[in-house]
């Protein structure tokens, strides 16, 4: 079922010294951490934790793939708005969007697109299963 989320998951984070490289920049791979959490926080807010997902519902999440274009450098003590949104459910995949901001001056300046496809898996198997129709449907009727 192509759906696309009505309302992006805003997730905000302040940048540290640890999150950055020797020139101050926050460092790449930095950005899956903060993607990792803004998706973690989306699914928390529209349907339960993950805790609660594994256990109740027996399944989890894994990337499958993922594409990031940086468009503009993070600063140590910048503030990065991680905006998520669902780009497509399928039976066994959803494709997320994501979209960082910063501002600057007043001013919001794009620092990346970025894309994640995530497929469900059985918790114990580890096995691709589709999406269980409860976790499809928060998802999908996701409201801020």
């Amino acid at each position: 079922m192509p759906i696309q989320s009505p309302v992006p998951y805003i997730y905000k984070r302040k940048l540290y010294l640890s999150d950055t490289d020797a020139s101050g920049i926050a460092y790449h791979s930095k950005f899956l951490d903060w993607m990792e959490a803004a998706r973690v926080e989306f699914l928390t807010a529209a349907y339960k934790p993950q805790t609660q997902v594994i256990a109740e519902d027996q399944v989890t999440f894994m990337p499958i793939r993922v594409e990031i274009d940086y468009k503009s450098p993070l600063l140590f003590e910048d503030t990065v708005e991680i905006s998520v949104f669902v780009k497509s459910l399928e039976k066994v995949r959803i494709l997320l969007g994501y979209t960082l901001t910063k501002a600057v001056d007043q001013k919001t300046i794009l620092v990346a697109n970025a894309m994640v496809e995530i497929v469900c898996v059985d918790a114990s198997t580890k096995r691709p299963q589709r999406v269980p129709e409860k976790i499809a449907s928060a998802i999908a009727n996701w409201q801020k």
